[in-house]
């Protein structure tokens, strides 16, 4: 498991609720055997805790381990490999950093798509999930899939 401590605490356990009840469940969940193995995946939390410290709760979530590396890994692989003139390595490396900012961002072009489709061919916009922190530490990548982190920072969006 992945361990995260919520930082808008009662507020992010209720919106991964309301992201357990949405269609991104059956069709994105990492642990899905629905979903379509090209599809961008996201690792949904399997565990909330609360405690209390200090006369403060906080709350703790625990989210499937993602396979592969984070972008940021994959990132600094890449700063290293250079740093060090190491050839091949920066050939190889940039290769798997480049195809994997390539697969997520294809595979998150393509739920937004899916989600602003109304079925008919015709594009609206209306209620919406956003990440809200996405950062390289929350995405992660192996040669098979591209697995978002959504924990603690999805949020559903009213109409506009």
């Amino acid at each position: 498991y992945i361990i995260k401590e919520t930082k808008k605490k009662s507020e992010e356990i209720r919106n991964l609720r309301q992201l357990h009840q949405s269609e991104l469940k059956e069709n994105y969940d990492l642990l899905s055997q629905k979903r379509a193995r090209e599809k961008l995946t996201i690792s949904f939390d399997a565990l909330n805790i609360k405690y209390n410290f200090k006369n403060s709760s906080h709350y703790l979530t625990f989210l499937n381990i993602a396979p592969g590396k984070s972008l940021m890994s994959l990132s600094k692989e890449l700063a290293i490999s250079i740093r060090q003139g190491n050839s091949p390595d920066i050939q190889k490396n940039s290769d798997q950093l480049f195809n994997s900012f390539y697969s997520f961002g294809k595979g998150l072009g393509e739920l937004h798509r899916h989600f602003m489709d109304e079925g008919n061919g015709k594009k609206v916009l209306g209620n919406s999930i956003v990440h809200g922190d996405l950062h390289l530490e929350n995405v992660y990548a192996d040669p098979e899939k591209t697995t978002l982190l959504p924990s603690l920072i999805m949020k559903a969006l009213p109409n506009p």
